[in-house]
């Protein structure tokens, strides 16, 4: 074999095949998140479904009938952010008033909205849970004081985020969100890397 032969295989053909074994590890990797995220995706799905099924009185409305109902009649939506304190911290959706997954005064929430008159309320948490629960509790209430419509945001803020619809905090926009548990956090697609609050 010949030094130019010998040179052109190091110099020339093994970097080719190393960039090769690279590019299909990556492909690799590639198929194996995306095989994780759709296995994140269906199991948040599976979720939405027990929610609706053990919520059958309230009105589910999916993520894009949300962003279709802002675009019409923005002035007219009130958000409810069903989560602790700590979660409505680290990430919200845009204009969402903070009530705790237990309240029980619906007089304090119209305050909060500014009044209820006509308004469609469209309540969230970490999946439709506590919102679902909030709504079955504080609905009659929220309705006598002007409420025309009560919603649950299908999927809650994960689906949100996993659609990578934008979330705020005091900062501005962000990604991050609060995961509310080790177990929760395996519906997210791709989970928080940002330090978070600490996990229940």
């Amino acid at each position: 074999m010949s030094v130019l032969s010998t040179y052109f295989r190091l110099a020339v053909v093994m970097p080719l095949t190393v960039a090769a074994i690279l590019i299909a590890g990556r492909s690799t990797a590639v198929a194996q998140d995306e095989r994780r995220h759709s296995a994140r995706a269906a199991a948040l799905e599976a979720v939405e479904a027990q929610v609706r099924a053990a919520f059958p009185d309230i009105q589910h409305l999916a993520p894009e009938a949300l962003v279709a109902l802002l675009a019409a009649a923005s002035d007219r939506i009130v958000l409810l952010d069903v989560r602790t304190a700590e979660e409505y911290a680290v990430s919200r959706l845009h204009g969402a008033i903070h009530a705790a997954p237990d309240g029980d005064n619906a007089a304090e929430i119209a305050t909060r909205a500014g009044g209820l008159e006509d308004k469609i309320v469209i309540a969230y948490c970490s999946v439709g849970l506590r919102s679902s629960r909030l709504l079955v509790r504080l609905g009659q209430g929220l309705k006598v004081r002007g409420a025309t419509e009560l919603h649950n945001l299908s999927g809650g803020a994960f689906r949100w985020r996993n659609e990578r619809r934008p979330l705020v905090a005091a900062g501005g926009q962000t990604r991050n969100i609060h995961p509310y548990n080790v177990v929760w956090r395996q519906l997210l697609v791709d989970p928080p890397v940002a330090k978070q609050a600490q996990e229940r």
